[in-house]
């Protein structure tokens, strides 16, 4: 008996939604006949396939000082191409389509009227006993429900904040790792400039910082920091072995930061709300949060210990379980 054919869509501007994919995929293809579509390419995490379809996807573009450069991203934006490869992407080959926060497939399915599931940390977040920050943003809220909007949606948070949200699934790689510290810390702010970060961080000669930036060609070391381009292998190698990161509200490396029981400090990329919704929930587990680069903020979360939660986990068959529920109610 053949297996159901699905597309697996997914956003490729950042390394979590493929992180996850490498998760879910061997166990997806037990189930399906997978092809994979991945829209923009800033990721350095690989896949364990090779995705059928590369589209360019949409893009945001960002501020030196840590927010979204709104001007620069409308600029950029090609409209054309965009409606274009709504128009041509074959969605109705597929059974299904599974949609990771990817805008054009999600458009594609909603006109040509194809089954799609959203298996997003988006969805988590559109929970309603999902945290919400306390200052409200319209716009950013219309853009997270509209970006890539499904008929359904199965979500992963940081807890499972909705009878549809399940917590996060980790790569194996990481759970599988034998976390040790070695005595540095994690940087990865992708919103601010290289000057930014090396300026903030020297104001603390005592630690010592292992800092990835997209600025960075070949790595390079000034007093207490060390610079190395984005490599996805070496991140997670540097995750197993620091103190402790510092970095972005993002989904995918706090919650592996949190399994492996390190220290986090986060903070939200500005005009991003998604992020903005994740250090709620952060907040909620007792994670400490920082809207700017803050001196003592730093300095208090470096000298004092943090409680280590006990992160839940999913497991990829879960996922594929649950998959295969919500598909046969259709």
């Amino acid at each position: 008996m053949s297996k159901p054919k699905i597309l697996y869509a997914l956003q490729g501007t950042g390394n979590g939604h493929v992180a996850r994919a490498v998760a879910l995929l061997p166990e997806l293809q037990k189930h399906f006949d997978v092809d994979v579509l991945i829209a923009g390419n800033q990721t350095e995490v690989k896949l364990p396939i090779q995705p059928k379809w590369q589209l360019k996807g949409l893009v945001f573009y960002y501020t030196s000082k840590g927010g979204i450069d709104y001007w620069t991203t409308l600029r950029k934006l090609q409209l054309f191409r965009f409606l274009w490869d709504i128009s041509r992407l074959p969605v109705r080959d597929y059974q299904y389509v599974l949609n990771d926060f990817e805008a054009i497939t999600a458009y594609a399915c909603k006109f040509k009227k194809v089954p799609c599931i959203s298996i997003s940390h988006q969805a988590g977040v559109l929970s309603p006993q999902a945290p919400m920050p306390v200052k409200k943003d319209v716009l950013g809220l219309w853009i997270l429900k509209n970006y890539a909007p499904t008929p359904q949606y199965l979500g992963f948070h940081f807890k499972k904040w909705g009878n549809f949200v399940m917590g996060p699934v980790v790569r194996p790689e990481i759970m599988q790792a034998q976390p040790t510290d070695e005595g540095f810390y994690l940087v990865y702010l992708p919103a601010y400039s290289k000057t930014a970060i090396q300026d903030f961080l020297m104001q603390f000669p005592k630690s010592k910082f292992y800092v990835f930036h997209k600025s960075i060609v070949a790595a390079e070391s000034e007093e207490n920091i060390h610079w190395a381009p984005i490599n996805g292998e070496e991140f997670m190698n540097r995750l197993v072995r620091c103190s402790g990161v510092l970095t972005s509200a993002g989904f995918e490396t706090p919650a592996e930061t949190l399994y492996l029981k390190k220290k986090l400090l986060v903070v939200p990329i500005k005009g991003q709300f998604e992020q903005a919704c994740n250090a709620a929930g952060l907040r909620e587990l007792g994670i400490p949060v920082m809207e700017d680069l803050d001196f003592y903020e730093v300095a208090k979360w470096i000298l004092n210990p943090q409680k280590k939660l006990k992160m839940e986990i999913t497991h990829p068959a879960l996922v594929v379980e649950r998959l295969k529920v919500m598909m046969s109610k259709n």
